[in-house]
């Protein structure tokens, strides 16, 4: 395993490199290999959050997308858990949250569509929701991933209205509801998780 020095001197002398003069000063500009890492927007170069929305756009682009570009996904995304997965010094996977009043709500994931991001993308977010105070909507396949870990959805209908924050859905019972999401449409949806009550 490279070190993270030798690693972006491997990366300044390939076809990509980018002059070291063409980073910002401060924040992160390489991860830790095959390690999650928990941080805040300002915490990180440029260069990564711009990685984070060629993620972002990669992942949602053929799903739909509700952020319209990079600056926008910055200025709505702001704490992340980051991992890079492979021999180059670029984020492969990033599962993005809030902080609420009942901890931390998952908000958005993505990868770089390769095979090790995705399944550290599912161990970390099926990790992350055992956890006390950290809680997630899901649906389709990210809810089948987080109940094949054996968790249920949150099937109390006052307290899932409360963690969406007023937003308008309609209770189908069984910890599933639905709600509009624009482009998306009606979605059939769960809660899943520990948030703090």
């Amino acid at each position: 395993m490279m070190s993270l020095l030798a690693r972006y001197e491997a990366y300044n002398k390939s076809a990509e490199a980018v002059p070291l003069e063409d980073y910002p000063m401060g924040g992160i500009k390489v991860l830790p290999q095959n390690k999650w890492v928990e941080v805040e927007r300002h915490e990180i170069a440029d260069k990564i959050a711009g990685r984070l929305w060629d993620i972002y756009d990669l992942t949602y682009g053929k799903i739909g997308k509700h952020i319209p570009n990079a600056e926008a996904f910055t200025k709505k995304y702001k704490m992340f858990y980051l991992a890079d997965v492979d021999e180059d010094i670029h984020v492969d996977a990033f599962i993005a949250y809030k902080r609420t009043r009942f901890g931390k709500k998952i908000t958005l994931a993505g990868t770089d569509g390769s095979r090790l991001a995705k399944k550290a993308m599912i161990l970390q977010l099926k990790a992350l929701v055992k956890k006390s105070g950290v809680y997630t909507e899901a649906s389709h396949k990210i809810a089948q991933i987080i109940e094949s870990t054996g968790a249920k959805p949150i099937d109390d209908e006052q307290l899932v209205r409360a963690l969406l924050k007023g937003k308008d859905i309609t209770w189908l019972g069984d910890g599933k509801y639905s709600r509009d999401l624009g482009a998306l449409g009606n979605t059939v949806k769960s809660m899943y998780g520990k948030p703090r009550v």
